[in-house]
């Protein structure tokens, strides 16, 4: 790895958790859609758990990036914190050729950021930061859209999307694309996000016996995108309808797919390997795993890595674990 090709930024926040110290509970699967009611069953999981003291955490974070064996560099990223504190995170993989792709993520950055910094200069409702996460993503589109036109030797590029929030301990994001979002949390990794690719499509197709499990990984059209920020309205858009809530302890991560080299499984033992350090380290971790696999025709990364912090003054509580396929907490009142 040499110094003109990687990036690194790191920085941190404070943020106040109020009394519920809320859990996580979502599919495994990257629907959102299995959230809807479980904040209610919150307040009964904690007072069941007596998990109900108010302290302070805090959301440091850090991105870094490499070309891989790549030419040029198409991944842009951002992490950073607002005014009145809340954590942004972007990180858009762009394609359609060596300029075009490069512009497709920068310009989606670019306004995403300047949309959203001063949507959230105040502290917003939950239904208020879902509403300016689509408007922004909307703004990005149209920004794409009038660079094409003026540009028309550009038309085809595109890029990916994830852009996540980290407000009262509460994760909200909105997606489009493959780039994966990972939440780590007590050992397990889960991705939270859609995939927008034909992959899973690929292995559904494995798993009813149309094809092989080697032949559904090594699919030529596994990684074709079904939807994508290209100027045009995205065809999907997962726009993590109910927000996840945040422990002590969580280790979030945005990142393009070319991190994807690595198994699930390795993504997992690098981040519990790495969970006692610093954000920088654990980005470094795993851009270097997938680096160290010397793959000759190695994507470009880039990872952003947001962690919450051990609970400060709150070390005589111990923390209940609740599965995301736990679906008895999902239920309503």
């Amino acid at each position: 790895m040499t110094e003109d090709q990687v990036i690194v930024r790191k920085g941190g926040s404070t943020l106040k958790k109020n009394k519920y110290a809320s859990l996580l509970t979502l599919k495994d699967v990257r629907k959102t859609s299995v959230l809807k009611d479980v904040s209610r069953s919150f307040g009964k999981l904690f007072n069941f758990f007596g998990l109900v003291k108010s302290f302070e955490v805090s959301v440091n974070f850090a991105q870094i990036s490499d070309r891989g064996q790549r030419e040029y560099q198409q991944d842009e990223t951002h992490v950073g914190k607002t005014d009145s504190g809340a954590v942004i995170g972007i990180l858009a993989d762009g394609m359609g050729g060596h300029v075009a792709g490069e512009v497709a993520s920068r310009l989606a950055t670019e306004t995403i950021l300047e949309c959203l910094m001063p949507a959230l200069s105040e502290e917003l409702e939950p239904h208020q930061i879902h509403a300016a996460l689509e408007m922004c993503v909307a703004k990005a589109t149209k920004k794409i859209a009038e660079h094409i036109k003026k540009h028309p030797e550009d038309n085809g590029m595109g890029t990916t999307l994830i852009v996540t929030v980290v407000q009262n301990h509460q994760l909200f994001w909105i997606s489009i694309g493959d780039s994966p979002l990972y939440l780590w949390r007590a050992k397990k990794c889960y991705q939270i996000n859609q995939n927008h690719s034909m992959g899973p499509a690929i292995d559904q197709m494995a798993i009813a016996g149309l094809m092989s499990k080697e032949e559904a990984r090594d699919h030529p059209d596994r990684n074709a995108l079904t939807s994508a920020l290209t100027g045009n309205n995205p065809d999907l858009i997962d726009a993590g309808n109910e927000a996840v809530p945040l422990l002590s302890g969580d280790i979030v991560i945005l990142s393009s797919d070319g991190l994807q080299i690595i198994p699930d499984s390795k993504i997992t033992k690098v981040l519990d390997l790495a969970r006692e350090e610093e954000p920088i380290y654990i980005a470094a971790a795993l851009l270097n795993s997938a680096k160290n696999l010397d793959d000759p025709d190695q994507d470009n990364l880039a990872v952003v890595a947001i962690k919450v912090e051990k609970d400060l003054g709150n070390s005589d509580k111990k923390t209940a674990e609740v599965s995301p396929l736990d679906e008895e907490s999902k239920s309503s009142d």
